[in-house]
């Protein structure tokens, strides 16, 4: 339904914690953004990116693609939805997606975005995947509304991997009557992202109110768990769209 809809283990050796660190840059600031008005430079670059096979228990290949774009422009950028092509170790292409869900799609100055997809294969393969990625941005002339989150626990779960729990704020001043879109970057001990959950909401959410979340993957690695999570980012927002 969600995927229909379009779709903290920071191992401190030195100190043996082994809980999980939320992000705190984006979890505490509240409110939006205004879009200057002025023509500046758009610019958006590919941080890291990653494509991960596995072979679940009944036989079916999935692959997690993720890719980490940052806005290195002067202006705030608008993603919509991207494209990817999925190359084998022979430089073949053996898949290629579109309209792949980008969390978040308003991106500030130094911000980074996620790029995010779990789906299937129709075959097994082996080797090292590259991930091509087709990156759609234009200057932002919406507003970047972010929702403050709290009370993030991370927990292991039987079906579903890594589940997060917590809560939102509408502090915007307005009542959204839309889709609330919740996602958590889950990032390694090297810092890397590994893994997105989500959640959105339908219900009405009136200024000022809190309202709570689960969010959860279509489909991640066995090996993904709470023990390999590092820390973790936080976005919660409106459904916005731009023309």
């Amino acid at each position: 339904m969600k995927r229909f809809l379009l779709i903290a283990y920071v191992c401190l050796i030195a100190v043996g914690c082994t809980t999980p660190v939320q992000d705190p840059e984006l979890d505490v600031v509240a409110g939006t953004t205004q879009i200057e008005p002025e023509a500046l430079h758009l610019e958006s670059t590919i941080t890291y990116s990653k494509a991960v096979t596995w072979v679940n228990s009944i036989g079916t290949t999935w692959v997690q693609v993720i890719v980490e774009i940052e806005n290195t422009g002067e202006a705030p950028i608008y993603l919509s939805s991207g494209s990817y092509d999925l190359k084998d170790a022979s430089g073949s292409i053996i898949a290629s997606k579109s309209y792949v869900s980008e969390y978040p799609r308003v991106v500030s100055i130094g911000e980074k975005a996620y790029l995010y997809d779990e789906t299937t294969l129709d075959l097994p393969v082996t080797g090292i995947l590259t991930v091509v990625p087709r990156i759609n941005e234009k200057k932002a002339t919406i507003q970047n509304i972010r929702y403050p989150v709290s009370g993030v626990t991370l927990v292991d779960t039987k079906y579903y991997g890594v589940k997060a729990i917590g809560s939102i704020t509408n502090t915007s001043g307005e009542t959204e009557d839309g889709t609330i879109y919740v996602v958590v970057v889950l990032f390694d001990a090297q810092d890397h992202p590994i893994g997105i959950l989500y959640d959105l909401s339908f219900d009405d959410f009136p200024a000022g109110a809190e309202m709570g979340f689960e969010a959860t993957s279509l489909s991640m690695p066995d090996e993904i768990t709470m023990s390999s999570v590092a820390r973790y980012k936080t976005y919660a927002y409106p459904h916005q769209y731009q023309f």
